[in-house]
């Protein structure tokens, strides 16, 4: 391309290169990246026909300036998106810009003014956990029936072994080992990282039965959660699972007050990292349990230590006995007032 074509239209051909070709082969994103990707630009292009009433085809690179960006974020506030989901958005579109630039030289100074644009602050807080009382009851709420155990199964490998949502219905049949003393699954996480995630001897107890229930002899290929629809059986879908969670919840939530009114799969990866750094498993192992390539990442989501850990630390500290503390040293008043340089 050249400068006559400047006024190229930001929808266009190499926009499905960017998403079928550049995500996916040459820089290996997972599909589920590409998927967000191609969620975000869906969203712009509809931020651009129903809001601003321009012509897709129309829209050109040139258009794309700084205070049109600033308009999409704040469309994307108004419509309820938070901010994470809004620097997620503007990420996107960076990256594409980028990509475009690499293609066509001339848009390099539309890439760096859209890249000048500072990303919202998001609110840092310490995440609500389950304690062991809240996640022993939702993992025994299942009924014993078939779709129980079902679903017993799921919440407990959720929990278990701290699993993305998508890694755990991603799991194939052949991704199981289960021997008693040696039992592991095969996950392959973000990135495409394959990490292997050691079972429990309960755990496997629960897997064997659920094999028997569900899979018997089924190909190796075969998902190890699925639904069937209209005589089809295929991989569970990750809103399918995540109505699974709530479900049980609000069923333990009749019997355990504390129970939040929202529970989803990754506050089960969550309480499970947080339960294992509170219990002094080293932060090296968690992070490679939950598929994390920097130790920061873990350090900084699942090591914050809750109000609760303070207290009982604090507590365990108290000078037995209750007595009153006695001084290091006597003095009179005087001298003391001249030690802290006070009259």
């Amino acid at each position: 391309m050249n400068n006559r074509n400047k006024r190229t239209p930001l929808f266009f051909s190499m926009t499905f290169n960017f998403l079928n070709v550049y995500m996916t082969t040459q820089v290996g994103r997972s599909p589920d990246t590409v998927k967000s990707y191609r969620d975000g630009l869906t969203i712009f292009a509809r931020f651009i026909i129903n809001v601003k009433g321009l012509k897709l085809d129309r829209f050109t690179f040139e258009e794309c300036t700084r205070d049109f960006i600033f308009d999409f974020l704040d469309w994307l506030g108004e419509t309820g998106c938070k901010p994470g989901t809004r620097n997620q958005r503007l990420a996107v579109l960076n990256s594409y810009l980028k990509y475009a630039a690499d293609n066509d030289v001339s848009l390099h100074p539309i890439t760096f003014s859209i890249g000048t644009i500072p990303y919202a602050k998001v609110p840092k807080g310490i995440l609500r956990c389950l304690d062991e009382k809240e996640t022993a009851a939702i993992l025994s709420a299942p009924p014993v029936s078939n779709l129980g155990i079902r679903n017993q199964m799921l919440l407990i490998l959720l929990y278990d072994s701290a699993l993305r949502v998508s890694e755990l219905l991603n799991l194939q049949v052949g991704d199981i080992k289960m021997d008693p003393k040696n039992g592991y699954l095969r996950v392959v996480g973000k990135g495409s990282k394959e990490r292997i995630i050691p079972l429990s001897e309960l755990t496997i107890e629960h897997l064997q039965q659920y094999m028997r229930l569900f899979h018997g002899a089924k190909e190796p290929s075969t998902y190890l959660f699925y639904t069937v629809i209209k005589g089809h059986a295929d991989r569970m879908s990750c809103g399918n699972a995540e109505r699974i969670v709530q479900k049980y919840a609000d069923l333990a939530g009749k019997e355990v007050a504390t129970m939040p009114l929202s529970v989803y799969p990754h506050m089960l990866r969550r309480t499970r990292a947080t339960y294992l750094v509170q219990h002094d498993v080293r932060i090296e192992v968690v992070a490679r349990l939950l598929g994390h390539a920097n130790i920061a990442t873990t350090e900084t989501h699942y090591a914050k230590i809750s109000p609760e850990v303070i207290r009982k630390a604090m507590e365990s500290t108290e000078p037995k006995g209750g007595g009153k503390e006695e001084p290091l040293w006597t003095t009179d008043k005087d001298e003391l007032k001249h030690l802290y340089g006070i009259r």
